[in-house]
């Protein structure tokens, strides 16, 4: 005789229900060990904030929460921590001309606007508190390849109508030209949490070759939605080269529309090839167990602490949906890449609005060793143990100038170190983030102070004024 077991678990912001059927006994085991190290403790969330449910009753964390293992708490305040930085994406096709807004003026201004045309949807996540998102570039390449194509055709009316105006006998034509208006737009809007108001943004960069696309959010619109309200936290990037086969994690998106809903499962595999949207192999990916469905598209897999370890991209399966097999792409790959492109995006946001105009941000001209395994290599054939190795430095740099020195390949398979960088303006460094932190608001012909550290250990400071990226 066969058992049915129907368990349906509510959370905050989470449904989950598990069906199970079998023809004997029935089982289900979480298979996470009580004492694990790993798991996020209960400390994370206040036992004291008050949880909203799907009810009009609300209770405090500590009451849901009482009844748990600590596994299963571990776990809830995982979810309640990184789950509202997660959003919905999803863009359209606008049209310019609204014939339907034009007759009836005062009907409330609708977004996206009537008789827009879905163009994709997926999830995203903020990667800064200032309204940075990451995505996959699938979920909005369409998007993205409508706003490529108006700009060509503008770039090619500017190019066009200049020529005219320096033509003395058809100038008078170009007065009469009108500048071409597309019969629709392309715009993204994110869905914050569980709030039905679409928030729109705007493309900052895409990395085909990665499946990563930035987005930043429209932060006026927001406020205007949500008074009162402030941003999600971003959720900080993991270290993906020390993951482990069997390891835990958990994926959040929106699978089927369903918005942040949660899975969790181990690392099946690492180093997967997997092709990727712009043709090419995208190496290293993360394969998982975890259910990844369409919708997930674009979310963070993270790991035990939080912290993205890899973005949900695709995965294997004869039917469409979830098979057991999802890939993500590791954040190791483009987060370096990512920042920089947001950083150039913040600095000429600013100098659009006046705040640090004819300000360029400065320059040092060299670059550090990232990879944990060529770090822990170097710092084998030294005598000191702090400090960030210089991996190169660029010829007439300041850096250069300054005399840093960067690693040395004497012949194939061997390398040895250089200088390491241990303070900027006395703050010790522990990691390439803490150099940049240190340089990324400095401007070009200002100042600073660099303590670097030789092979045998001798200190030196120096001072470095910063150039103008060529």
């Amino acid at each position: 005789m066969k058992n049915i077991l129907l368990l349906v678990v509510s959370l905050p912001s989470l449904a989950l229900s598990f069906v199970a059927i079998s023809s004997s006994r029935l089982a289900f085991s979480t298979g996470i060990s009580k004492n694990a190290p790993w798991l996020l403790r209960s400390k994370l969330v206040n036992e004291d904030a008050v949880i909203k449910t799907d009810s009009f009753i609300t209770t405090k964390s500590s009451e849901l929460d009482k009844n748990l293992t600590s596994d299963e708490r571990s776990i809830v305040n995982l979810v309640r921590l990184r789950s509202p930085s997660v959003v919905s994406v999803s863009s359209y096709a606008i049209p310019t001309v609204n014939r339907r807004r034009q007759r009836n003026s005062l009907k409330k201004k609708e977004v996206p606007p009537v008789g827009s045309q879905g163009l994709g949807s997926g999830s995203a996540f903020f990667i800064t508190d200032d309204g940075y998102l990451l995505t996959n570039y699938h979920v909005i390449e369409r998007a993205y390849q409508m706003q490529q194509s108006s700009m060509k055709v503008e770039e090619f009316y500017q190019n066009v109508t200049q020529n005219l105006k320096n033509s003395t006998l058809l100038a008078p034509l170009q007065e009469k030209m009108q500048p071409p208006k597309p019969f629709r737009e392309a715009q993204v809007y994110v869905q914050i949490a569980s709030e039905k108001t679409n928030i729109p943004c705007r493309i900052v960069g895409v990395k085909p070759e990665n499946d990563i696309a930035i987005l930043k959010l429209n932060v006026t619109a927001f406020e205007e939605s949500n008074p009162g309200s402030s941003l999600p936290q971003p959720i900080p990037d993991g270290d993906a080269t020390e993951l482990l086969q069997g390891q835990f994690v958990m994926a959040i998106g929106n699978p089927f529309g369903l918005s942040q809903t949660v899975t969790t499962g181990v690392v099946s595999s690492l180093d997967r090839t997997v092709k990727g949207v712009a043709g090419n192999d995208i190496k290293g990916c993360i394969q998982t167990d975890t259910a990844i469905n369409p919708g997930n598209s674009g979310g963070p897999l993270l790991n035990s602490q939080g912290a993205v370890v890899g973005v949900n991209t695709m995965i294997i399966s004869t039917s469409g949906s979830n098979a057991g097999i999802g890939f993500a792409v590791p954040v190791e790959g483009f987060w370096n890449a990512v920042m920089d492109t947001i950083d150039k995006d913040r600095e000429e946001e600013n100098m659009k609005i006046g705040g640090i105009r004819n300000r360029k941000k400065g320059w040092l001209g060299l670059k550090v060793v990232t990879d944990k395994s060529l770090e822990s290599a170097l710092f084998k054939k030294i005598k000191g143990s702090d400090g960030i190795f210089v991996m190169e430095v660029n010829e007439n740099s300041p850096a250069s100038e300054a005399g840093i020195v960067g690693i040395v390949k004497n012949m194939p398979g061997r390398v040895d170190a250089g200088d390491r960088i241990v303070a900027v303006n006395g703050n010790a460094l522990d990691n390439a983030l803490d150099l940049k932190c240190e340089t990324k608001s400095r401007i070009v012909g200002e100042q600073i102070t660099i303590t670097v550290e030789n092979t045998n250990g001798e200190r030196r400071v120096t001072y470095v004024t910063l150039g103008e990226k060529p």
